[in-house]
């Protein structure tokens, strides 16, 4: 659980700054890139200068390169060498920050936001919560603090974040809290014409992948399936953003 004055330095942290730089671990998971898009997207409504990244190998995974907010991401060389707010997102330990580790030692001030009971307590400042099941989890309860209302990127995002360190809501880290949450992500507004399109560029990109059959029932019953495949066959992002389209693209 984390303390009030924890939540309290963070929000009074992120408002006293003109820009962020978010960032996530080495090798990134969904949890870790979803984190880090679905806070620079809240961040940049906010009317902040917001940059992302995570460090070398600069390679963005394949299951995640449709992921909303991508565009964000510069590569690690060119993140600011003195960052006004450093925020590292589902990092444990500064060696899991790699190339941009140095990043602590020269931003203002550094926020770290983690789930992992082996934390090793780096950064002025630390949302750290053990018993989430994700980092995903503690970034909403930020946003949430922000007043910050989900669109369908940024849902899409945390969505894509809670669903890959749970496992796909299978593990035992997927508590009621969790569920609540994935609740409300899968019932955001509407999407806008131009998200419909996006949305349906994706769907285009996943069907030359893996055959018009996966659309046979509409799309509707493609997110439906595209659920249940195995991970080898479409990525977790792929699954997530599919299934947005489905609730979200009426």
């Amino acid at each position: 659980m984390i303390e009030q004055a924890a939540w309290d330095s963070a929000l009074a942290a992120i408002k006293a700054a003109r820009s962020v730089t978010v960032v996530g671990h080495v090798h990134p998971d969904g949890d870790a890139l979803g984190s880090v898009l679905a806070l620079s997207l809240a961040l940049r409504r906010l009317g902040l200068e917001v940059t992302a990244s995570f460090p070398e190998p600069y390679e963005l995974p394949t299951a995640l390169a449709i992921l909303p907010g991508r565009e964000l991401l510069i590569e690690p060389g060119r993140v600011p060498a003195v960052p006004e707010l450093l925020i590292a997102v589902d990092t444990a330990s500064l060696a899991r920050l790699g190339t941009l580790a140095d990043r602590v030692d020269t931003a203002g001030t550094v926020l770290v936001i983690d789930h992992h009971a082996s934390n090793t307590g780096f950064g002025q400042l630390r949302l750290i919560d053990p018993d989430a099941a994700a980092a995903g989890m503690v970034v909403a309860g930020l946003l949430d603090r922000l007043g910050i209302t989900y669109d369908v990127s940024i849902a899409s995002c945390l969505y894509a974040a809670i669903s890959s360190d749970t496992g796909s809501f299978r593990f035992g880290s997927t508590t009621a809290e969790v569920h609540r949450l994935a609740a409300r992500l899968l019932e955001m507004a509407s999407l806008s014409e131009h998200d419909l399109q996006r949305f349906a560029e994706a769907s285009r990109r996943i069907a030359a992948r893996f055959g018009p059959d996966l659309f046979a029932e509409g799309l509707d019953g493609a997110a439906m399936t595209a659920i249940n495949l195995q991970q080898k066959r479409l990525g977790l992002m792929d699954r997530a953003l599919l299934f947005a389209a489905a609730r979200y693209g009426r």
